[in-house]
């Protein structure tokens, strides 16, 4: 038994995506990590009160980069990471960049003030935040040049990722229609049945929390 917490709008999207690609049944529970209420219902099964949070049989993974390196190992062999163990590799190194470098500089963007008690200082971070991600989102255009995908010719578990940076840009209101081969991958994202049904689902879930 799979169960994914989510929210949308936040990084959960990408395993979100990758459950649904992977064809494994799971329930989908949507809720809200700075609501308090939800919070508090989240910490009863997870101590660090944040989303995505995925139970197997009652067991937690935390964290998209396991709880995707889950679900591909749960899915059929290779379908959502490479059986080759250099590109698994490489597929695991950009799910670590993308949590370590790409999602912290949008969050310095966005939420300035967790990274700082200086008022004064917020908004040089959120500049900074803001430069070093649009950098990021340079290079992902760059490595999707003669690319259908992240990783090359194949869908794999990096391509939600990729997909949460770039609607973060657009939320941004960053450039990222500029960035031909990332706005390419985007729309091919898009025509995807799994992306179609996990936004529809993820829209609903929104409507209903406002």
């Amino acid at each position: 038994m799979l169960t994914l917490y989510y929210h949308h709008m936040t990084c959960s999207l990408a395993s979100h995506i990758a459950l649904q690609e992977s064809g494994l049944s799971f329930k989908a529970i949507s809720t809200d990590p700075h609501t308090p209420e939800q919070r508090a219902e989240l910490h009863k099964f997870n101590p660090q009160g944040t989303v995505p949070a995925l139970l197997v049989d009652g067991k937690l993974i935390t964290e998209n980069v396991a709880i995707m390196s889950y679900i591909a190992d749960a899915s059929a062999e290779g379908a959502l990471l490479p059986s080759d163990p250099v590109l698994r590799a490489q597929t695991l190194s950009f799910l670590a960049w993308g949590a370590s470098s790409v999602h912290i500089a949008f969050r310095q963007m966005a939420r300035p003030e967790n990274f700082t008690t200086d008022p004064a200082s917020k908004e040089g971070i959120a500049a900074k935040g803001k430069g070093v991600y649009w950098q990021h989102l340079e290079k992902m255009d760059a490595r999707l040049a003669g690319a259908s995908w992240i990783m090359g010719d194949s869908f794999s578990v990096a391509d939600g990722y990729a997909f949460r940076f770039y609607t973060w840009g657009k939320l941004a209101s960053l450039p990222v229609e500029t960035l031909p081969n990332f706005t390419a991958f985007y729309q091919r994202m898009l025509e995807r049945s799994a992306v179609k049904a996990v936004l529809e689902r993820e829209a609903e879930s929104a409507a209903l929390a406002q």
